[in-house]
């Protein structure tokens, strides 16, 4: 399969693939392939494939995250695509804080997650890849670019900052994150850790918080037209969980 093929399956599958045999499925495809793609020059789509055959392999806890991860690694820096090399950069993050938290032992909702402060200063070196115009390489909205790598930073550093119950500064973060989002995924990605955010920051105050669960549930409505289909799952979950005032929310993030 040429690399333009593989990455085109490879990226539209990922955004819709939720179910556990689903994902296996994208990661066969690309394990099956894995042969022609290390005979063959290192290419940006490759590079790409094996990106999201490592987070398919996070969604799933396998051991061959790294593997996926250093083959993605390699491409990148052949290619001289640094955006890329500042994507995996966050996925050492995420990686950092899933140690901390022994895999998620107690499971991943943002009730039961530790913070991390090594996990937030390595998203503070992804600064050094949102300068524009970066390498200018563009496979899609989804590829790796300083527009990208600056949502990822600071939605990310959202992320932390409130599972560290720093919620005023996590808000910041999600704020900065969506005035530069660069996709309609990456805006409702922002929109509904903004959400869940705010409904955290009432939810203790006695006040009524109705308006958090009807406003996740609209943004579950546009996930299912985006066909953002994880983030439709997430948001039904956390809208129910708002609706009993619960602070048991899962993250809009794979962890």
């Amino acid at each position: 399969m040429r690399p333009e093929q593989l990455y085109a399956i490879v990226a539209e599958r990922f955004r819709t693939a939720t179910e556990d045999e689903t994902i296996r499925q994208v990661l066969e495809i690309v394990s099956v392939e894995w042969d022609t793609i290390r005979q063959r020059s290192a290419t940006a789509e490759d590079a790409e494939a094996c990106r999201l055959a490592m987070l398919l392999a996070v969604k799933l806890n396998l051991p061959t995250v790294p593997v996926w991860k250093a083959r993605a690694m390699s491409r990148y820096v052949a290619i001289g695509w640094q955006e890329g090399v500042g994507a995996l950069l966050l996925s050492e993050a995420l990686s950092v804080l899933a140690r901390v938290n022994d895999d998620y032992s107690a499971g991943r909702h943002l009730d039961r997650v530790r913070p991390s402060a090594e996990a937030l200063a390595i998203l503070d070196e992804l600064s050094h890849f949102t300068s524009q115009p970066g390498t200018t390489i563009k496979l899609g909205p989804g590829s790796p670019s300083p527009d990208l790598v600056a949502r990822f930073m600071h939605e990310n550093r959202g992320f932390l900052l409130l599972v560290a119950d720093r919620l005023p500064d996590a808000r910041d973060s999600f704020l900065r994150a969506l005035a530069i989002a660069e996709s309609p995924r990456g805006r409702l990605k922002c929109e509904l850790w903004l959400t869940a955010t705010e409904y955290l920051q009432h939810v203790d105050e006695g006040c009524s918080v109705d308006s958090y669960s009807a406003k996740t549930l609209t943004l579950r409505t546009q996930a299912h037209e985006l066909n953002c289909l994880d983030l439709a799952d997430t948001a039904s979950f956390n809208a129910s969980e708002m609706r009993k005032r619960s602070r048991h929310l899962l993250p809009y993030a794979i962890v």
